[in-house]
Order: C-alpha cells, then structure tokens, then sequence
C-alpha cells in the first residue's frame, strides 16, 4: 500500500512539473505575438510617412519642372525680342513731348489688355500655398482650377491635391470624396492610382477595413504596373 502510494505521488510529481513548463513556454510566445503586432503596426505607420515624404518631394519637383519650362520660354521670347522687331512697332520722332504721350498711351494700353492668370500660374498658386501649410487657400485654388479647366493635364493633380490637404488635416472622409472624384474622372490619368491608393488608406482611418483590403484589391487589378499597386500588394500582405 505505501508502494502504491508512493508511485502516485511521483506520478502527481510529474504532472505537476509538466503543466508548470507549458504554462512558462505559453507566456513567452504571447509576449512574442504581441512584438509581432507591435512591428506591425510600427511598419505601417512607416509607410505612411514615407508616403506624405513621397508627396512633398513631388511637389518640389514639379516646381523644379515648372520653373525649369518658364526659363526656357522666357530665354525663347529674349532671343526673339533681339532678333525679331516687335509686331506694330510706331516710328516715334524724336520729341520729348511726343516721347512723354507714347510712353503714356502705351502703358494705358498694357494695363487694359493685361491677361488673367495662365491655368499653369493657377496651379502653381495652389501648390505654393498647399506648401506653406495654408490648405484652405489651396482647396480655393486647386477648385477654381478644375472648374475651369477640367480637361486640363493638370486638373486630376490639382484635384488629387485637395484631398491631400484634407487627409494631412486628418479629416479622412472630405478626403476620400476627393480621391474617389480623381479615380471616377480621371481614371486613364497618373494620379489615379495614387488616388485609389490614398481611398483606402482613408477607408483604414475611418475604420472600414473590408472596403480598404477591397480598394487595394481593386487597385492591383486596373493599376498592375504602377508604384501605387506595389505598396497595395505590401499593405495586403502578399509575398
């Protein structure tokens, strides 16, 4: 009897001992699940600042291309201007009177038929102003540009642009109604990707992550071969 006794508890000894090891091997590998999500979650807010660092750095370069163009045109009007006499030119005499009332009419003239803004001096307006952190001003402007040049190269940028400033104000839901318009109305054009890209990560902010994983999924299939597909594909997880 006191064999049997022994062996029991022996073998309670055992069970015991067993139950105290899993217990210590379950603990490490959820703190390791929990690291896991951590890095996770750290990787994705990586992503999005690098994404806001992306955007900044193509509005610097579009000033570089923009400003670049304008010298070029203007160094094309200089060689004209030296070659080629103006159209219209008066012969003046040479009076300081008659010299006096040329000068005169000729700048009452410039100043009736100065000409409004150029659509590319528009747009340039509203990425200044988008720059210096005045977004209010730059909604203004950007709107006024698609309005009234819709079929202009530039309008699905401009429009891109809006929802932009709203997404860095963190009011997601203005911006997903701008990058959504860019997608519907320009969807052949280069922002439309980026648009669709920035949608979901709206629809991630808001909580709605079923139309998120759906907007990257759709994003891959009409954008394959665009920058924008590729950080869908990494947000998704796919190898």
């Amino acid at each position: 009897m006191r064999y049997i006794s022994l062996v029991l508890l022996v073998a309670l000894s055992i069970f015991a001992f067993g139950c105290t090891s899993l217990q210590q091997e379950t603990k490490p590998l959820e703190e390791e699940n929990l690291e896991i999500l951590d890095l996770k979650k750290s990787i994705s807010e990586m992503d999005m600042k690098i994404e806001e660092i992306n955007n900044k750095l193509f509005i610097l370069q579009e000033k570089v291309n923009t400003n670049r163009d304008r010298i070029e045109a203007l160094e094309l009007e200089r060689e004209k201007i030296t070659v080629i006499p103006p159209v219209g030119l008066k012969v003046v005499k040479l009076k300081d009177e008659e010299e006096k009332v040329e000068e005169e009419e000729a700048a009452e003239e410039a100043e009736e038929e100065k000409e409004a803004p150029t659509p590319e001096e528009i747009y340039n307006r509203g990425r200044e102003l988008l720059k210096a952190g005045r977004n209010g001003e730059a909604r203004k402007t950007f709107s006024e540009f698609v309005e009234r040049f819709p079929s202009h190269a530039l309008a699905d940028n401009a429009l891109y642009w809006i929802g932009e400033s709203f997404y860095s104000e963190r009011n997601f839901k203005d911006a997903l109604e701008s990058f959504t318009a860019v997608v519907d109305r320009y969807p052949d054009e280069n922002k439309a990707p980026d648009a669709m890209l920035k949608m979901a990560y709206s629809y991630m902010e808001l909580k709605e992550k079923a139309r998120a994983e759906e907007t990257l999924k759709e994003l891959m299939d009409r954008y394959p071969l665009s920058e924008a597909a590729e950080k869908a594909e990494k947000r998704l997880g796919r190898p």
